[in-house]
């Protein structure tokens, strides 16, 4: 069986989804193994040595060896982490106070929340779901806004902004969405020169920044709320602040916890610390300081899921350099053009 026709069929099932990715992926990545395709080649004497059938399954189960899919592990966890302590709500609940007056300042909130955890949570499906969703779910009922009633009153522009403004801050940290180390990684296999934290967000910064600026007012215009301002709003807010009282013991251990991981996830080449290990770190403090527990750890199914997801993706990935097909592709493109 031919790997790109594997490959092929992979990127299809992902896309289609008749299952869970997760195990499309380990479908791909079973029969890869089974017909020792994609595989790294190995010559001796000028010719080539067959497979054996103990280096095709280490090759396939590389992935779980492989440090980026341990930090996009890790970052389901931290997010965890935040949403347990409580510290992503505080800061959310914070800026709304300060900014809900008006529905464009309440957009700008929304969009500050998610910037200021982007850079120490590494999934924005953890930052929309477990620090941002709640709060805005909160605020639309105020105005009887609901999916099926009244969205456009200040529901739609609310999950607009959400949306909008976690795509642009999830590109402008090297940390800001699992996908973006795994991209680094694939592009050093292929030559690219290593990228930094650092580098990343210098290189993104330009661009970024303007767009994080400029979200919430398009999406303002372009999916204007019916609800303009209120001070229900921030006086909600306020009161929900205030019943959260003194910053509790977790919150200020998860504080702690996520300076030292940004410190270190910047000056990885300074400190001699890799990413990924920084990571792990993170998961060992939350545990040690009651953050979370080993039964959250284990009860993680998205965690445990994407990893299952990219540990399979990364050997298909290198798979196609392997059989040469992105060679091909790069000596076609230049060609076309």
């Amino acid at each position: 069986m031919d790997f790109v026709s594997i490959f092929a069929a992979l990127v299809v099932g992902l896309i289609l989804e008749p299952m869970p990715p997760a195990f499309i992926g380990m479908i791909a990545i079973t029969l890869a193994v089974l017909f020792r395709v994609g595989m790294p080649v190995v010559e001796k004497a000028r010719k080539i040595v067959p497979t054996t059938a103990g280096q095709a399954i280490n090759w396939g189960l590389s992935g779980f060896s492989n440090a980026i899919v341990w930090l996009i592990f890790a970052a389901f966890m931290i997010g965890i982490g935040y949403q347990n302590s409580g510290l992503g709500r505080r800061i959310a609940l914070f800026l709304v106070q300060k900014l809900g007056k008006s529905s464009l300042g309440l957009g700008y909130a929304i969009a500050i929340t998610d910037l200021i955890l982007a850079p120490f949570i590494p999934s924005n499906a953890a930052r929309s779901g477990g620090t941002i969703y709640p709060i805005v779910s909160s605020i639309c009922p105020m105005f009887d806004s609901y999916p099926d009633k009244n969205p456009r009153r200040i529901g739609s522009y609310l999950c607009w902004i959400s949306l909008a403004t976690t795509c642009v801050s999830s590109t402008l940290f090297l940390t800001g969405q699992a996908p973006n180390p795994l991209a680094v990684e694939l592009a050093a296999k292929s030559g690219v020169a290593t990228v930094n934290w650092t580098s990343w967000f210098l290189a993104v910064a330009p661009v970024g920044i303007i767009l994080f600026l400029i979200t919430p007012i398009l999406t303002y215009y372009l999916c204007p709320p019916e609800v303009k301002g209120s001070p229900e709003i921030a006086e909600w807010a306020k009161e929900e602040f205030h019943k959260l009282g003194a910053m509790s013991a977790s919150e200020i251990a998860m504080a702690v916890i996520s300076l030292i991981a940004l410190t270190l996830w910047i000056g990885s080449s300074t400190f001699g610390v890799n990413p990924t290990t920084t990571a792990l770190l993170v998961i060992i403090l939350m545990v040690l300081f009651k953050i979370i527990t080993w039964n959250d750890f284990l009860a993680n199914k998205p965690a445990w899921n994407v990893l299952t997801w990219f540990a399979t993706l990364v050997p298909m990935a290198a798979g196609l350099k392997n059989v040469g097909f992105l060679d091909w592709l790069a000596k076609s493109a230049i060609v076309t053009s």
